[in-house]
This record gives C-alpha cells, sequence and structure tokens, in this order.
C-alpha cells in the first residue's frame, strides 16, 4: 500500500514537530471541503471571544487590530497575506504565511 503524501510533507517533508488528529466525516471530500470553505467566523463560537483577547495588546499600544467580519466565511478573514503553496482540488490546501511574526522595528 503506497499512500498519497500530503502537501504539507511535499512542501515540509522534515520538521520539529509532529501531531496527528483524525475526524472521520461520512461524505465524499469535496463536499466536506466547499462546507469547511463556506463556515462563517459567527459560526465558530469562540473564534470571537478568543480575537478580541489577541487584540488586546494591540488596542493597549493603540494600534489597529484585525477585527474579522463576523458574517465571512473563516478562511477568506484568516488567510489574507497568507501564500498559497499548493492545494488538490476539492481536499486539501497547504499555505503558509508570509508576514514576520514580528514587524521590523518593534
Amino acid at each position: 500500500m503506497n499512500a498519497q503524501r500530503s502537501l504539507l510533507e511535499e512542501v515540509l517533508p522534515r520538521f520539529d514537530a509532529n501531531e496527528v488528529h483524525d475526524v472521520w466525516v461520512t461524505a465524499p471530500p469535496h463536499v466536506v471541503f466547499a462546507a469547511v470553505r463556506q463556515v462563517t467566523v459567527q459560526e465558530v463560537r469562540l473564534l470571537r471571544p478568543l480575537e478580541a483577547l489577541r487584540a488586546l495588546p494591540g488596542l493597549f499600544a493603540r494600534r489597529s487590530v484585525f477585527w474579522p467580519n463576523p458574517s465571512a466565511p473563516v478562511l477568506d478573514q484568516f488567510t489574507t497575506g497568507v501564500v498559497p503553496l499548493s492545494e488538490r482540488a476539492g481536499t486539501e490546501i497547504g499555505r503558509r504565511s508570509h508576514r514576520p511574526l514580528l514587524a521590523p522595528g518593534r
């Protein structure tokens, strides 16, 4: 049995940590993929409160902070500034952030 490598394994064949989670969904991959693309920010119960906590340091420093649009799809809101590495249509997305963790001079 020769399993197809994931996009992550193709882009990053060696890494320092490994964590695996499985969720069995009784639907074809293209149906699940389409559903994931449609999930909105307001549908993820703890997302907005966690983003508010994440914004606190920026608010105290009087910097602009990111507030996700509640009615927008999560993938659209949280992949701005993310470089697509690869995609297998209807089953898998490989992306990486191109933004530095800390802005120069801060």
